[in-house]
């Protein structure tokens, strides 16, 4: 946001934190944001949107809560640590999040992939593959969440439709890699 010339007004509970907010002159408040008074001092009503990125999951969802409660036209973008996170976020109707240990998972197992052998375009492909499932499954699976039967079931479907993509995905990469070849075999 910095770099970009966004303003903002930050909260956070870590004094040193705030001192370093406050040395690039952005306007910071100390303390919990679970307070109201604290959210009302910070004028979160008159946010085009609130940010939500706290390590404590408890403390995440009691701020999201009051900021739904009391500026429910405010909309709210989410740090959540991992998929049961994200589904908590849900039920309090947040729906702007992004999972931090999915995200770094992600990176490396891009990293990973290379590291084996595999090429860039082919680990990017894989990764995003990935993440474009998983990422539909999390609401998909949030509206089967109360019938553990149901999401057992798509579960295992999930997996094999995912399977199927990475067996497609290799299929195509295969006649690329012959198409690329026999290319270069032409060219000497």
């Amino acid at each position: 946001l910095l770099a970009r010339g966004i303003r903002f007004t930050a909260l956070d509970a870590d004094a040193g934190q705030v001192e370093t907010v406050r040395k690039f002159g952005f306007k910071v408040f100390y303390g919990d944001a679970a307070h109201l008074d604290l959210l009302h001092a910070a004028q979160v009503g008159e946010a085009k949107v609130f940010v939500l990125a706290i390590d404590d999951v408890e403390a995440s969802l009691r701020i999201a809560q009051y900021v739904k409660e009391n500026y429910p036209h405010v909309p709210i973008f989410a740090r959540a640590r991992d998929r049961a996170h994200a589904h908590r976020f849900l039920d309090l109707g947040v729906r702007n999040l992004r999972r931090e240990t999915f995200l770094s998972a992600l990176d490396l197992t891009q990293q990973l992939l290379q590291g084996i052998g595999y090429s860039e375009r082919v680990a990017e492909r894989a990764v995003k593959t990935f993440r474009t499932h998983d990422e539909r499954r999390l609401f998909e699976d949030y509206e089967l969440a109360s019938d553990m039967e149901k999401l057992a079931q798509k579960a295992k479907s999930d997996a094999a439709t995912l399977e199927q993509l990475f067996r497609e995905d290799s299929a195509e990469e295969a006649k690329i890699a012959k198409t690329e070849t026999a290319g270069k075999e032409r060219v000497r």
